[in-house]
């Protein structure tokens, strides 16, 4: 994403809700568009012909009794039908600056069960070797980066310590989410599913944006909203600081 030296934008207060509350909206509307498909009522589909329901990630909470940390009820604006979202708990962070490790985990946990499609897929969310797994193969990959690319080694994020023990860094998370070929592999989408992923920069409650990158980012959400009467899945992870949130 191209961006200027014009200093952050500052954000109303509520922005962020007003846009929560939108995407909730569009999802609930293609929730109904997916249901009216399943049941042929839309493009003349035999009902004997339909495709075989898809598999959420909610089901695979309950296959699993995966607990919930709680329960977020919403409103749809159109016809004021109540919808419950679970809050999922996860591997416990124990270590206070791995929070970045511990998104990008869980983010390929998420992606790698949606793609399955299979309600016997091993669950790991919770499981900590697969999260030490995964944390040191990101480190082993940075330092190869590093080494490759003829980073200052000596300097800050780029020493072996700092790799190894260190936060996930916005030098980081472009190398490994946009380079590393294994990662783009767990993420990349099929036939029957798209998946892609956006990061948005904040710092003291601002986003790290000029005027130009925050309308290249409304137009990726404007893309996925648009794209709600696609047949194919469309999942869009969205990382924000210390959480992500999957659509």
């Amino acid at each position: 994403m191209q961006e200027s030296s014009a200093s952050p934008q500052s954000l109303p207060e509520g922005y962020f809700t007003s846009i929560i509350d939108d995407i909730l909206e569009n999802i609930f509307q293609t929730n109904e568009l997916i249901k009216n498909v399943l049941n042929g009522s839309l493009y003349g589909i035999n009902k004997l012909e339909s495709p075989k329901e898809p598999v959420f990630l909610s089901d695979f909470i309950r296959k699993h009794n995966a607990p919930s940390m709680r329960t977020l009820n919403f409103t749809q604006k159109g016809t004021n039908l109540l919808y419950s979202l679970n809050h999922l708990q996860v591997h416990k962070q124990f270590i206070y600056n791995l929070c970045g490790y511990h998104t990008l985990f869980n983010l390929i946990q998420v992606a790698r069960l949606l793609k399955s499609q299979n309600l016997d897929e091993p669950f790991e969310l919770f499981n900590p070797a697969s999260f030490w797994k995964f944390h040191f193969t990101c480190s082993d990959y940075l330092d190869k980066y590093a080494a490759m690319k003829d980073l200052p080694r000596d300097k800050y994020p780029w020493t072996q310590y700092h790799i190894r023990w260190g936060d996930l860094e916005r030098g980081f998370v472009k190398p490994l989410t946009d380079e590393n070929s294994t990662f783009q592999k767990l993420i990349s989408g099929n036939n029957n599913m798209k998946i892609s992923q956006l990061t948005l920069h904040f710092q003291f409650q601002r986003m790290l944006y000029t005027q130009e990158g925050l309308a290249q980012l409304q137009a990726e959400i404007d893309d996925f909203i648009k794209d709600q009467n696609n047949p194919i899945h469309n999942i869009k992870f969205i990382m924000m600081g210390k959480f992500f949130i999957s659509l």
